[in-house]
């Protein structure tokens, strides 16, 4: 039976791995590596890999003690690292694209423009993601005309 532990405290990123891990505290008093069930390969990785590493054990080689964590989501909101809150988060081209949309928008045309004017276009009326456009839905009969249609509306104007 796996040991059950409650995650105390977050403690960094490892950003190496196709499960995108991080070192965590643990109410154990112990310092563990927190594999992501979502993140990577997905939970039926972290499946074998238990199995893999009981089998091990069984066999009297030397693997890691395995552990069920449980991590609270208030410790991931009160986390300043990004990657807890969405270990798939690229948090380099996030910062790299919002660095460009306060460039456009200091920068470049619309830098003289009124505030309101300036930003209207960062709108996502339906989602929490920022929409460089009017919402779209994706499903039309005529790629190539939608395409040249949006590129008309969204770029040459």
């Amino acid at each position: 039976m796996l040991e059950r532990v409650t995650v105390t405290g977050y403690v960094t990123p490892l950003r190496e791995g196709g499960s995108l891990p991080a070192l965590v505290e643990a109410d154990n008093l112990g310092t563990h590596v927190l594999k992501f069930r979502g993140a990577g390969h997905g939970a039926l990785a972290l499946v074998a890999e238990i199995i893999a590493g009981q089998l091990a054990r069984r066999l009297g080689l030397r693997a890691p003690e395995l552990a069920l964590a449980w991590l609270d989501p208030r410790i991931a909101a009160s986390e300043p690292d990004q990657e807890i809150h969405e270990p798939r988060t690229d948090v380099a081209a996030v910062r790299a694209a919002l660095a460009a949309f306060e460039r456009a928008c200091s920068e470049g045309p619309l830098a003289d423009r009124p505030l309101g004017e300036r930003f209207r276009w960062l709108t996502a009326p339906r989602s929490a993601v920022v929409q460089p456009g009017p919402v779209h839905a994706g499903i039309t009969a005529d790629p190539a005309a939608e395409l040249n249609r949006l590129f008309t509306t969204l770029v040459r104007t």
